[in-house]
């Protein structure tokens, strides 16, 4: 099969299959009768909305004659009328396409070849122009803390599902006039939502490369190199920062006394200029010592800093610290957690530091054999508990057994 090279990607097409009872199968055993080699589209979108792969992007479709080798193609089970579940699904697909072929012009079937097929039935071109934002430009948080809605209604209220910290990058998915809200996705643990656009400053087409991370819980940002200057800001852990001057980096490093330079971008000022202590960014190699360091610190649903943390965020800022990246949630780290070389330890085993408890909706960390630390609504705060008598508690409270997990890096 003829290799598609990603340079010579002109077109993304949007098709569709003229009938609602057609799935991939249908579409894959159809093409081979015509003789391709299976189907010809590289994504296929259901009625429910349901994304199915067809054939890799390094391989030339089969979808629009004399533009095959130019093109990637995706067509929508049907023929006239879609649903809002496959629009959404269509622009997921448009989306990442376009954030690796930001040149390629969105055309429908009907567009682009001399054909008296209407495929789609739609203009692709015109109603992806009118989507209220640019797909795929990415963005750096430029506020201390930026709130992530589940909607955009942008309030509490509306379902704060997280928080992003200064520095971290995102992908620009939608974004909505009216009230300033953006549809971002992370870069890094893909968790999607809304923020305000005045929380980040655009940045490129490309994702920002990555910088060095605060691996203090918080760490006070100074005018020059003396505590007695103005603060500038307060960075949180897993921030990322911009070096002013990276030619000294290894020296700064060396010893607590030394200070590092930082550029401080904002959407109003891209010069301002700020100090923190250089051991902010060492690597960090004990994260259950991070961890304890959070002790008391008050819980918040959603939160993910030291002004206010819940239990999975915990488990995620301090782990990423030291080097492992996992989900946002309780419910995907635990999935993560599954695999080799990860252990699941049994109840009545002796639990050591390190090793992590996940029950329905919440997780904790240990500390030793008898105790854990976790941030909960129960205490509303980040806690030190005997696990003997947390268990009872925290079965009750989540419906569910305990399952300790010990990770392997």
């Amino acid at each position: 099969m003829p290799a598609l090279e990603p340079h010579n990607i002109k077109y993304l097409v949007v098709h569709c299959s003229d009938t609602d009872e057609m799935d991939i199968q249908g579409i894959h055993k159809m093409h081979l009768g015509f003789g391709w080699e299976g189907v010809g589209y590289h994504k296929v979108i259901c009625r429910d909305g349901l994304i199915h792969n067809g054939r890799p992007e390094f391989w030339q479709g089969a979808h629009v004659k004399g533009y095959n080798e130019s093109s990637l193609g995706v067509c929508l089970i049907g023929r006239t009328s879609f649903s809002d579940a496959q629009f959404k699904s269509l622009i997921t697909v448009l989306s990442d396409w376009k954030s690796r072929y930001i040149s390629a012009k969105i055309v429908g079937h009907r567009d682009i070849q001399d054909t008296d097929k209407t495929c789609p039935n739609f203009d692709a071109g015109a109603w992806w122009d009118s989507l209220e934002a640019p797909m795929a430009a990415y963005a750096s948080v430029t506020s201390t803390l930026c709130p992530v809605y589940d909607d955009n209604g942008g309030t509490a209220s509306q379902g704060r599902g997280t928080e992003l910290l200064y520095g971290e990058t995102v992908r620009i998915l939608s974004h909505q006039q009216q009230n300033q809200m953006i549809k971002v996705k992370t870069i890094l643990d893909s968790y999607e939502g809304w923020i305000l656009d005045s929380d980040i400053g655009f940045s490129s087409d490309e994702p920002v490369l990555p910088s060095p991370c605060i691996t203090w819980p918080s760490v006070t940002v100074t005018s020059a190199t003396d505590v007695t200057s103005p603060a500038c800001a307060q960075l949180m852990l897993g921030s990322r920062i911009i070096l002013a001057d990276t030619a000294n980096t290894h020296h700064d490093l060396e010893t607590e006394a030394d200070w590092v330079k930082i550029l401080l971008p904002s959407n109003q000022d891209t010069s301002r200029t700020g100090f923190i202590p250089a051991g902010a960014l060492r690597p960090v190699s004990d994260w259950v010592g991070l961890a304890e360091q959070f002790e008391h610190v008050p819980y918040l649903w959603g939160g993910r800093s030291f002004s206010g943390i819940d239990c999975s965020a915990l488990l995620q800022l301090c782990l990423h610290a030291a080097g492992l990246s996992i989900p946002r949630n309780s419910g995907e780290q635990f999935a993560f957690f599954q695999h080799a070389p990860h252990q699941r330890i049994e109840q009545d085993t002796p639990h050591q530091r390190g090793d992590i408890i996940f029950w329905p909706g919440h997780v904790a960390l240990c500390l030793d054999e008898r105790n854990i630390l976790h941030a909960n609504a129960f205490h509303h705060k980040v806690a030190r508990e005997d696990r003997v008598t947390a268990l009872p508690r925290l079965h009750k409270a989540t419906n569910g057994s305990a399952t300790t997990i010990r990770p392997a890096f």
